[in-house]
Parts: structure tokens; sequence; C-alpha cells
């Protein structure tokens, strides 16, 4: 976010819920691992020294990525993929915090996932889907003793 940078200078997040550790799948920790590896041969390739920076998305430098380089990324991926442009890259906080609702994931672990300090962030964030609905739906036909939980 450009306006959390100053001077060189990360400031911290804007809310308490935002400083927080997050758990990945040991699949996305072993792409992040190669990433990190091939940046640094890169690096080394170009002849440029190690900084004190120790950013996993940098520029070559080292020094973390100007807050324009991802959005144009992320334009030219949505180009390419034929999607609408005007779709913004910080939607993905809200296709996340829909897929945790599908997911069924407590109203507690999504709040620590977001970094949200309160549940109310949940009704900007989380969009109730078909899949949410019909999944409802079925339990009910379950608790009335109407089916067997499948939807047809």
């Amino acid at each position: 976010c450009p306006q959390r940078e100053r001077q060189g200078q990360i400031d911290v997040t804007k809310s308490k819920a935002g400083d927080r550790v997050l758990s990945l799948g040991a699949g996305l920790l072993a792409l992040l691992r190669e990433h990190k590896r091939s940046q640094a041969e890169e690096r080394l390739a170009y002849g440029i020294p190690r900084t004190s920076w120790d950013w996993m998305f940098t520029g070559l430098d080292g020094k973390p990525i100007q807050h324009d380089t991802d959005r144009r990324a992320w334009k030219a991926m949505l180009n390419a993929a034929g999607l609408d442009s005007r779709i913004r890259l910080h939607d993905l906080r809200h296709s996340a915090a829909t897929h945790l609702l599908v997911l069924g994931t407590d109203s507690r672990t999504v709040m620590d996932l977001m970094g949200w300090s309160t549940p109310r962030m949940a009704a900007v964030y989380q969009h109730v889907v078909d899949d949410v609905k019909r999944n409802i739906a079925d339990r009910m036909d379950v608790k009335l003793g109407l089916g067997d939980g499948s939807s047809s």
C-alpha cells in the first residue's frame, strides 16, 4: 500500500489484528522458498549485492517493489486471461474471505486470517454465494428428515 510506505520505512499495520502470523500449506511454502532462492540467484547473476532488506517480493536491488508494479502485473494477467481489467487486486481479499465462508470456516478464524479487528468486516468482505445457500438448504433437509443432504 503506497500510503503505508514513507521514505524507505514501512509503517506498522493499520490495526493490531493486522500484525499476525499466517500458516501456509507445505506446497505454498515450497513455492515461496523456491522464489526466494531464485531471487537470490538472480541478484548474484546481475552482481547486485545483498541488502539489509529481507523482502519476499522485491526489485533486483532487493528493495520492496514499487507500489504500482503489482497492479500493472495484475492488469496484464487479467488481460491475458481475457478477464475484465476493472477487477482490482484488492478484490482478491473479497474472494479470499468468501472462499473461507464457502469452506465453512468459523468467524473467529476468518477474523484472524484476514486481520480484522471486528466481525463487522465480514459484512464488507464476505459474499454469500449459491454454494453456501445450497449447503444450508441440504443441511436443513437432513435436520427435518426430508433428505440425505445432497442437492438435486
